[in-house]
């Protein structure tokens, strides 16, 4: 019985770091997906809306996945 407990509470620890990992790596993206909304913004107001800002923007995402 005492290992049946150890093992719940091994399985619970796992399963509450993989949620803690989860998490964190949303927020770093959340982040970055912040960033590139920002700098596709700051693009478009010093460029007049050029059609390079999306190509950065798309740039930028590709390598948040990346992340």
């Amino acid at each position: 019985m005492k290992w049946a407990l150890a093992a719940a509470a091994v399985t619970f620890a796992v399963l509450a770091t993989a949620e803690l990992v989860s998490s964190d790596r949303a927020v770093a993206n959340n982040s970055c997906l912040a960033g590139c909304q920002a700098t596709r913004d700051n693009c478009r107001i010093d460029t007049k809306n050029s059609p390079k800002c999306e190509q950065q923007f798309t740039r930028c995402l590709q390598s948040c996945r990346r992340k």
